[in-house]
């Protein structure tokens, strides 16, 4: 990671964590919907959360250490008639065994776990499933090496049981037989209690229990609380009924029994569902219809409230602290000394323009345009902007130096990567506008006039009321006219003096009517356009 991130990460992420600490403290709430839009940065935020380091600095703040499992079922390539819950229960357990981070002494886990299972399976055949699931889903995210890891510990463990097995009294075998027909091993069942949920069971209780307390000693009073927490990510990005079988499968173990010693599935102490609650209720409404209640199916799935997540306003605040020297100037083609003195003093130009860039940048963000993952990756990123001469406007030659529109395109390109991303977010942008028009007041005076002048580039001069102008027609038949505010020696930007706005009628246009992110779209449209021809 870049190592400006972390400092980053922190500044936007900060209010949230606080919330979040406070959030997770709240007695009983071991089921948790962690709910925003898609690309606000709650996979980034939940990783930054659950590090060793942020860990380690919550120690002041919380009681609570939290070892964690993150898992992705949107990554599952689950077959057809196939159940996603086994490919989640078989990542926990594989991840539980191969994980770096996750160091689980495999002879502290008690071989009678799997013995009443073994009395009905062959051995092999009991764990030749996860052994096939494990390569799997491990075989990408750690290869070969992470496949014979999980191999090996499983083998270590099969041969432990094997001994235990052979200890066992053949007039037990009736008991354990009626102790596996009831409905709570039944594969497929939401009540399933098989080998696997119970080995997962006993190493989860493993994992979160110091070794000393293992071993009987007493635990250090000093010592911070330790819980294990699963999260399941992207819920909203998977198949709708896989999305509501997870649902239900962790909803009804406590169904089952709310007084049962295990609050959730597995024993995890807190279990967190990552999605974006509306689109959870689109998927709701879509499958039973809108008569039906979603409040009242989703409440079960959280303990008391879900935890919106929403950090723009600090994503916003962040941006306005980006460096002016985000921009970098090429090709003066003059000496490398005047060069940089020109480069020097175009940056001073642009850094009295940041406000405009900041403001834009934060519309775009309120427009949902722009994800946190994005901003974080290039914040600091340089952006080319060249002085080559490109077009030539009244007689002049100017590159796109000159020509401000260049800088907010290429300013949006960094986030978003392609043109059709760029006009595709300035849409969201204007549809923005539409509905809440007093957020422009800061930038529409700007847009509008640099992308009249990139639009007005070929337009005629006409004759009018004793003066001169340009005019720019669109296509519903609003004309600006305008003159054009050229720099004497190309050292600032082209810009524009718009006289009078005009409707197809010939009605005067006020200004505050005009939606700046129509204009800006055309102009991208153009430079677009422009660069293939």
């Amino acid at each position: 990671m870049h190592k400006a991130r972390p400092q980053i990460i922190e500044e936007i992420f900060a209010p949230s964590k606080q919330k979040f600490i406070e959030h997770l403290a709240i007695p009983d709430n071991h089921r948790i919907i962690f709910s925003g839009r898609f690309g606000i940065g709650k996979t980034t935020f939940l990783k930054h959360y659950f590090s060793k380091e942020t860990q380690d600095a919550n120690i002041h703040d919380s009681s609570t250490v939290y070892k964690h499992l993150h898992l992705y079922p949107v990554n599952y390539q689950v077959g057809e008639n196939a159940d996603v819950f086994e490919y989640l229960k078989y990542d926990i357990l594989t991840r539980l065994l191969i994980e770096p981070s996750i160091k689980i002494d495999i002879e502290r886990i008690k071989p009678n776990t799997a013995l009443p299972f073994l009395l009905l399976n062959n051995l092999d055949e009991l764990f030749s499933p996860i052994l096939h699931v494990a390569e799997t889903i491990t075989s990408a995210a750690t290869g070969i090496k992470g496949v014979a890891a999980a191999y090996d510990k499983i083998i270590k463990f099969k041969n432990r049981i094997k001994e235990e097995y052979e200890k066992v009294k053949p007039s037990d075998h009736d008991e354990v037989v009626r102790y596996l027909s009831q409905h709570h091993v039944t594969k497929g069942s939401i009540y399933e209690r098989d080998f696997y949920s119970i080995l997962i069971a006993d190493l989860i209780d493993t994992w979160t229990t110091p070794e000393e307390e293992g071993k009987g000693k007493p635990k250090d009073s000093k010592s911070s609380d330790l819980e294990s927490v699963l999260i399941i990510d992207d819920l909203d990005r998977i198949d709708p009924h896989h999305t509501f079988r997870l649902f239900n499968i962790f909803s009804a173990h406590f169904d089952q029994d709310p007084e049962e010693e295990q609050v959730n599935k597995f024993g995890f102490d807190k279990i967190i569902f990552v999605c974006d609650i509306d689109n959870i209720r689109g998927l709701f409404s879509h499958f039973y219809g809108t008569s039906v209640s979603f409040s009242g199916y989703i409440d079960k799935f959280y303990s008391k409230i879900p935890f919106y997540f929403n950090p723009t306003q600090e994503i916003i605040e962040s941006i306005t602290k980006f460096p002016s020297a985000q921009f970098r100037f090429q090709n003066f083609g003059g000496r490398k000394e005047d060069d940089e003195r020109l480069n020097e003093y175009y940056q001073e130009k642009v850094s009295e323009l940041r406000s405009l860039f900041n403001d834009l940048l934060s519309y775009v963000i309120q427009a949902n345009g722009v994800s946190t993952r994005n901003l974080v990756k290039v914040k600091e990123n340089k952006i080319s902007i060249s002085a080559k001469p490109i077009l030539r406007i009244s007689g002049k030659l100017y590159g796109e130096v000159h020509l401000l529109i260049f800088l907010i395109v290429k300013l949006l390109l960094n986030y978003v990567g392609t043109m059709q991303e760029v006009i595709h977010l300035l849409r969201r942008c204007e549809q923005l506008a539409l509905s809440n028009s007093k957020l422009l007041s800061d930038i529409r005076d700007g847009i509008i006039r640099h992308s009249i002048v990139y639009l007005g580039i070929d337009t005629q001069e006409v004759n009018g009321d004793n003066e001169t102008y340009h005019k720019y027609h669109m296509d519903d038949g609003t004309t600006f006219y305008f003159k054009w505010n050229t720099p004497i020696h190309h050292d600032t930007f082209v810009d524009v003096n718009i006289q009078k706005i005009e409707s197809l009628e010939g009605t005067e246009i006020p200004y505050k009517q005009i939606n700046p992110f129509t204009l800006l779209i055309l102009a991208v449209q153009k430079i677009s356009n422009d660069t293939r021809s």
